[in-house]
């Protein structure tokens, strides 16, 4: 299986942690904090008000929602319109105590509403430094703490239809 992950950071050493493909942001994949840019490809719609994303996702590659709020209409249209969302680690692993407990909690409710509608996503790092970076395996043992098993998690990180 090949592992992809998204980072933030001129990541060459990729191989050695079990990725054979990672794309920089800026560089190989564009993110967007507003819609109302006319994106390059492959790109990422990275904003939290649920209403801008579903009217202008059609425009964007992939959504990164980053409150992962469980809205039925959000995951449906991007279920319609064949997008995937992207899970990030970093919302997970840059956190401590309750707040990271808040995170882990909407996490799960948010893939779990994924799953059950079935709606694409992705598992990624958005790692700023090679200090943030997991292996593949590693990954997949911190998403069993959202719900997910490690062929699922592993699956996730290769974007395997």
């Amino acid at each position: 299986m090949q592992f992809i992950d998204i980072v933030d950071f001129d990541f060459k050493n990729h191989e050695d942690y079990g990725f054979s493909k990672v794309l920089r942001i800026g560089k190989d994949i564009s993110l967007y904090t507003s819609s109302n840019k006319n994106p390059n490809s492959p790109s990422i719609l990275a904003i939290s008000n649920k209403n801008e994303i579903i009217q202008s996702m059609r425009k964007f590659d992939f959504i990164y929602f980053p409150t992962y709020e469980n809205d039925v209409e959000l995951i449906t249209s991007a279920v319609k319109k064949g997008k995937c969302f992207i899970i990030s680690t970093r919302d997970i692993l840059k956190k401590k105590g309750a707040e990271r407990a808040v995170s882990l909690y909407r996490l799960r409710r948010f893939v779990q509403f994924c799953i059950s509608y079935k709606a694409k996503f992705i598992i990624a790092s958005f790692a700023m430094s090679e200090n943030e970076i997991r292996t593949p395996n590693e990954i997949a043992s911190i998403m069993q703490l959202i719900g997910l098993n490690g062929k699922q998690a592993l699956k996730a990180m290769s974007w395997q239809k």
